[in-house]
């Protein structure tokens, strides 16, 4: 994971102190992880996300580097007998733009590690 770290880095055309700023935690630091030395703190695997990264390919190497894009298209025949998803969509609406964004980008990351971590229980239990 530290090798696939440094090349996201340079992906992103960053020194290792511009990326450890966006990450919040000193260049030190940032290097000791590089190296292996150190191990990732959850705060880092949330900014990565936020940085759209694909934390599959961060974690086994597999897939793309980045996440892709949501798909613009709208959800149709949603089944909804709670009328959960209905008042989600409601509030959701009544948020500024930006806000659905960060709102939309928090489910995607929520259901992402839920799927880690359904993965990682398979592979535990074998």
């Amino acid at each position: 994971m530290n090798n696939r770290l440094k090349s996201l880095r340079k992906k992103l055309g960053l020194t290792q102190t511009e990326f450890a700023e966006k990450l919040g935690i000193s260049q030190t630091f940032l290097s000791s992880i590089e190296l292996g030395i150190r191990g990732f703190p959850t705060e880092i695997f949330l900014r990565l996300i936020e940085l759209n990264v694909n934390i599959e390919w961060l974690f086994t190497g597999q897939g793309e580097m980045f996440k892709p894009l949501p798909d613009e298209k709208p959800l149709v025949n949603i089944s909804d007998p709670s009328g959960t998803l209905s008042l989600a969509v409601k509030l959701l609406s009544e948020l500024p733009e930006e806000q659905q964004k960060d709102c939309l980008h928090f489910i995607q990351d929520k259901k992402l590690l839920l799927d880690l971590l359904h993965r990682v229980e398979k592979l535990e239990n074998g």
